[in-house]
């Protein structure tokens, strides 16, 4: 069984354009229309761990970081309904570093609340993003990080691991700006979805996490609602 949802776009990547930024503007996806599920998952620089992101309009998730407090990741979302405006600022708490937002569109979409699980690891040469709990069949699951290679701190992108589809990833970036990787399994079955690691080309800090979506249809049917 697949997930009843769609792409509204293709996932995309914004950059912050300096390392001491403090605000990245993402300009909304063509073709947005109300009803669906806007995801901007964050991973930045930090300068604390206390570092939080935040976007106006956005209902914000747990903030993670990696035991070195290099990279923190949070998940900004929200529901579609006209006055979103065209485009999103993403601020970020505490002074400027380096951020990547991105930006996934889904239709007939909303979160599986049960299974949001982020986290952040110490340098390595694997993205190890940690098991979520997927609600019921047919779900999509999200596989969403970025890195800083540990030697020169330029931004660094995993791969996906082999049971997900890439969307999307960036290219090595400039100094203390994190490079993101997006990827997807359309089909992923209910229960617990594992660890699932992507790999660097060089030892990484990294953060990241995994996002199970349901479809509209299946959540009304019982399974679970977005809060």
């Amino acid at each position: 069984m697949s997930w009843a949802g769609s792409y509204r776009a293709t996932p995309t990547v914004t950059k912050s354009a300096s390392n001491s930024s403090t605000t990245v503007v993402v300009t909304k996806a063509t073709g947005v229309a109300s009803g669906d599920l806007i995801l901007l998952p964050v991973c930045f620089s930090i300068n604390s761990s206390g570092d939080v992101v935040s976007c106006p309009g956005f209902t914000a998730g747990t903030q993670a970081h990696d035991t070195n407090v290099v990279m923190g990741y949070q998940l900004l979302y929200r529901v579609a309904d006209g006055t979103e405006g065209s485009t999103f600022t993403v601020t970020k708490s505490d002074g400027g570093a380096g951020i990547a937002v991105g930006q996934i569109v889904l239709v007939n979409s909303t979160l599986d609340t049960s299974s949001q699980t982020t986290d952040g690891a110490a340098s390595s040469s694997s993205a190890a993003l940690p098991s979520v709990t997927v609600a019921g069949s047919g779900e999509l699951l999200l596989w969403v990080a970025a890195g800083l290679n540990d030697s020169t701190f330029n931004g660094l992108a995993p791969s996906v691991p082999g049971t997900v589809s890439l969307q999307v990833s960036t290219s090595v970036g400039a100094h203390v700006i994190p490079d993101m990787t997006i990827g997807d399994n359309q089909s992923v079955a209910s229960g617990a979805t594992g660890t699932l690691s992507g790999s660097f080309s060089h030892s990484s800090y990294w953060s990241g996490g995994q996002i199970a979506v349901i479809s509209v249809a299946a959540a009304k049917a019982g399974l679970l609602m977005m809060t």
